[in-house]
């Protein structure tokens, strides 16, 4: 059981600071771009994933959901160094980095609901 208490405050200090980045990317997007199609796209693939929630909680029902989160954590922080890098070496993409970390994130939270919806409610 401790364990298990480890591992969801663990997954909630991870979620707090993505919540903040992504609620951050769609300003970004927009400041940058001042094109709404952006922000609205972002907003639809965080809603597809909302709808699509149903398939990752099959999975996690069928899956150690202890591995099932440090492999998501992972993926995330792998995303996340992905577009940093990416942001040090070609700022000129900028735009484009910050709309795949926020859509990968989307990606990844298909296994686990509450997190998505943490997610779409940010950006409203």
């Amino acid at each position: 059981m401790r364990r298990l208490k480890t591992a969801v405050l663990s997954d909630f200090l991870n979620d707090l600071p993505l919540g903040a980045f992504i609620t951050y990317a769609y300003w970004y997007a927009y400041q940058q771009t001042h094109n709404q199609g952006i922000v609205s796209m972002l907003g639809t693939i965080a809603m597809v994933a909302l709808l699509l929630a149903i398939f990752g909680g099959y999975i996690s029902d069928k899956h150690s959901k202890i591995k099932l989160m440090r492999f998501l954590i992972l993926m995330r922080f792998i995303f996340i160094a992905l577009g940093t890098l990416f942001l040090v070496f070609k700022p000129e993409m900028s735009v484009a980095v910050v709309c795949f970390v926020v859509i990968a994130s989307s990606v990844i939270n298909l296994n686990f609901p509450h997190q998505i919806s943490w997610q779409f409610f940010d950006i409203a």
